[in-house]
């Protein structure tokens, strides 16, 4: 293997070490590097660190470099390096190589070997391992590192045994794409490159390939953003490039290499959880950007028999670099998308996949969250949702005998979506309007205004419901809702004075009024209205409250604002008339 250690230790810098040489193909992954080598130089804290991410996506390239320069300063006298990689990714495509260490028997013969201990049986020579672990050499500082930890025969056995004798100021480096198991003392992420690490290499690749002048820029975008920033498969793309001097289609190019995506996605696959295969087969399903709320609405439906912890098998594939996660800024809400070659990958597992019907039918809902791109997700989960309610409405337009079943049916998905962004029930109020269900759109509406919206949502939820019992001819839930619209604080004056007319206008038009409920509403609405009067001293606003306290039987109020209108307007002839009714 081209990263299997040097066969004896050597002199490398300042350090004695078995380190392979740097990859020739490398670019800078400069704040990863940074953080990897504060803490190898930190000597007392974080004794176990780990590089973890997918295959191929950089790890073992990055603690090279950063081991080279390591070498360079005085930190460690042994940076001893244990190989278990099977498999080389290189650029002509993945090569099965001979692990060099298995076990941690394995582990402890290969350190006598480098170190040319003479010991006369396997325990002894565990027990120099032992040691080495736990204290100082007689070289100095020890830094054990281990490449592609996840193909040693039970890694987390190895680790536990490892991490029983580690000891300051030794130190140990795993990289590995497992993390499910394990972390380390200090765990870096090694994720996909960035727009500009991306360009460098395709820049670096394109000239060593003498392909320059093949490429333009609208394929270089492509290759980005189908290889989701994934060094190794931006590699085999250029190569393809290059060895047929033409630019084919980069979907059809990865799902032609079976051999690629059975080394990088085959070996992480199979240690999963069931929960996590079962999502990550529904993501790959349908190649788009999925809003996790979504996911977890389908998945966690009634309907589906089989209950799993959906935020467990999210976090289990994000750890196993499976999928890319994503937050709008918008609303913070969480997107999961699938790289394409996983993608691919997936959708070969899920032909086989004994589950493969109750995946479509999921598949089937979520088509119903419109597609979403990876640059899409900037205008948060609102768009998603409207999608999803959008189905349904059509499904009711068309017939509305089907539609009551059909949203029935969606119910527990649409539910769950509300009870997580509470703005959707609306739109299920609406889906109810529809189907002319009053009891179900009032119960929505009071739920979304118990979800503390703000105060002009709130304001139009309050008058949708008041308009509902205005057509029941339900005085007192009316009222109730109208009092609750003038009692918002940014509520303008003239709303209150526009609900202080409708209700004096229902009341005299109404031969049977329940007094109670007459007095009881006008009290409150007065109430708010005095206090609030002098913000915009009009005499149509003192008008309104006098009449409010006629209906009261509140002569001294009713003539105290009568005479305040007239004296901000001496002709408004609603103050006059009332003031007329007094005198005589």
């Amino acid at each position: 293997s081209h990263t299997e250690g040097v066969g004896k230790l050597d002199v490398q810098g300042e350090s004695f070490g078995n380190v392979p040489p740097k990859t020739e193909i490398y670019i800078q992954r400069k704040q990863i590097e940074q953080e990897l080598e504060a803490q190898l130089h930190n000597t007392y804290l974080s004794p176990i660190i780990t590089l973890l991410g997918k295959g191929g996506i950089g790890k073992t390239t990055t603690a090279l470099t950063s081991l080279h320069k390591l070498a360079k300063s005085e930190q460690f006298s042994l940076i001893i390096w244990f190989s278990s990689r099977d498999i080389d990714l290189l650029i002509e495509g993945p090569k099965a190589v001979r692990a060099k260490v298995f076990t941690i028997q394995d582990i402890a013969n290969e350190y006598c070997h480098l170190l040319e201990i003479q010991a006369k049986s396997s325990k002894e020579k565990l027990e120099k391992l032992k040691e080495a672990l736990s204290t100082e050499s007689d070289y100095g500082k020890t830094l054990f590192v281990f490449d592609n930890f996840e193909t040693i025969d039970d890694p987390l056995e190895v680790y536990n045994w490892l991490y029983q004798f580690i000891r300051p100021p030794n130190k140990i480096l795993i990289t590995s794409r497992e993390s499910r198991d394990f972390k380390g003392d200090y765990p870096i992420e090694v994720g996909k490159m960035n727009y500009q690490e991306c360009k460098e290499l395709i820049d670096l690749l394109s000239n060593k390939f003498e392909i320059s002048d093949i490429l333009n820029e609208e394929h270089i975008n492509k290759i980005i953003n189908e290889s989701s920033g994934h060094p190794y498969i931006i590699k085999i793309l250029l190569g393809e490039v290059a060895r047929s001097k033409e630019l084919k289609s980069i979907k059809r190019i990865v799902a032609d290499r079976n051999d690629i995506l059975t080394a990088l996605f085959r070996r992480t696959f199979t240690t999963l959880s069931h929960p996590a295969i079962r999502v990550f087969l529904t993501l790959c399903s349908w190649r788009s950007t999925i809003p996790q709320i979504a996911l977890e609405a389908v998945l966690l439906r009634p309907q589906n028999e089989e209950r799993i912890d959906v935020h467990e098998a999210i976090e289990e594939l994000r750890k196993s670099s499976l999928i890319d996660t994503y937050t709008s800024k918008k609303d913070d809400s969480l997107f999961i998308g699938v790289p394409l070659a996983a993608s691919i990958f997936g959708k070969e597992e899920l032909n086989i996949y004994p589950g493969k019907l109750a995946i479509l039918k999921d598949r089937e809902l979520l088509l119903q969250f419109g597609t979403t791109q990876e640059r899409d997700v900037k205008n948060g989960l609102m768009p998603r949702i409207k999608n999803k309610f959008k189905a349904i409405s059509k499904v009711i337009d068309k017939n509305k005998h089907k539609g009551k079943e059909y949203l029935s049916n969606n119910l527990p998905i649409l539910e769950y979506l509300c009870r997580s962004y509470p703005k959707a029930y609306l739109y299920l109020s609406d889906l109810f309007t529809e189907l002319g269900d009053t009891e179900k759109v009032i119960d929505s509406t009071k739920r979304f205004i118990q979800s503390n919206p703000t105060s002009t949502e709130k304001r139009q939820a309050w008058r949708k419901l008041a308009h509902i019992y205005n057509k029941e001819d339900n005085l007192r839930a009316e009222g109730h809702a109208l009092y609750e619209i003038c009692s918002t604080p940014d509520t303008e004056l003239s709303e209150i004075k526009s609900i202080t007319d409708q209700l004096l206008q229902k009341v005299k038009s109404q031969k049977s009024v329940d007094i109670e409920d007459k007095t009881l509403i006008f009290e409150k609405i007065a109430e708010i209205f005095a206090r609030r009067i002098h913000e915009e001293p009009l005499s149509k606003y003192y008008s309104a409250l006098a009449w409010l306290y006629v209906h009261l039987k509140d002569d001294d109020k009713a003539l105290s604002y009568a005479k305040k209108g007239t004296e901000l307007d001496p002709t408004c002839s609603h103050c006059k008339n009332i003031i007329n009714h007094y005198e005589r």
